[in-house]
């Protein structure tokens, strides 16, 4: 199994991923002085069922990487407020001693302009309604050495192709007491969550469960986080009892490094 085949995978996931609503900010719980990277570490393994019970399984390393890379004032919702050019550069491929080789087609980075106060850390806003997605205002993705693209959503998600974290319904997450917890960047007292939550089409279901810790002394707010997402099939025609197993990936992360003199690895036009 290659790294294009785990995007096909991904692919799928996302298709049924934006079949329901979907809940809170991910990767991002809070905005630290800009300047500020979190370099986070781990592996994704992806286990796909084949007819007859047989099963293939494929692990990778992963890198991802959150840096705040610039101030600029922004209208949203009909105010002047300030915003906060973020960037998310992810690597999936095999560690050397030089870091992750990524492939031809495993680095993506996305460079997004996010209004301050839309940054909540929360699943829902002062009037209880979801925050679905993390609002930004212009935003741009490459995708290894090809050309820079704008994006026309001014709705960033980024589950599953940044993170198997879903952004989970209030209803949808339990939050356990505080902890201390040691990674390598670090050690910080952070709230241990866990989240569960099912999206299905008539074709396809996806179950996602999560635990993660985040922190509002860690840049960002995440420090660690385990996620599984499990895939099942059926013909639209069939009865919900008629699912077979399609895939498995499971992923595991945890801040590494952070670091204050973060770089864009991206440079917007006219920024």
């Amino acid at each position: 199994m290659t790294i294009r085949a785990w995007r096909a995978t991904i692919a799928a996931v996302l298709a049924l991923a934006f079949a329901g609503p979907a809940a809170a900010q991910g990767l991002v719980w809070n905005l630290p002085e800009d300047g500020t990277e979190v370099v986070y570490g781990g592996t994704i393994t992806q286990t796909d069922s084949r007819p007859g019970g047989q099963e293939t399984t494929m692990s990778w390393d992963r890198q991802l990487v959150i840096r705040s890379v610039g101030k600029k004032d922004v209208e949203w919702e009909g105010e002047t407020v300030p915003g906060r050019w973020l960037e998310f550069e992810l690597k999936t491929g095999k560690a050397t001693e030089q870091g992750i080789d990524p492939g031809p087609v495993g680095t993506r980075i996305y460079h997004v302009l996010v209004p301050e106060p839309a940054v909540t850390g929360k699943p829902a806003n002062d009037r209880g309604i979801p925050n679905a997605f993390l609002p930004i205002v212009e935003g741009y993705v490459q995708v290894a050495d090809r050309p820079v693209q704008k994006l026309e959503s001014r709705a960033f998600e980024t589950y599953p192709t940044l993170t198997l974290l879903m952004n989970y319904k209030p209803n949808e997450i339990e939050a356990a007491g505080e902890e201390p917890v040691d990674v390598p960047a670090g050690q910080f007292t952070a709230t241990k969550h866990t989240a569960q939550a099912t999206v299905e089409s008539p074709a396809g279901r996806v179950e996602n469960t999560a635990t993660y810790y985040a922190s509002p002394d860690a840049p960002f707010g995440l420090v660690r986080w385990n996620a599984t997402v499990v895939r099942a099939m059926k013909d639209p025609n069939q009865n919900r009892d008629a699912y077979q197993p399609a895939s498995r990936i499971e992923s595991q992360m945890e801040a590494k490094v952070v670091n204050r003199n973060a770089r864009a690895a991206l440079r917007a036009p006219n920024q």
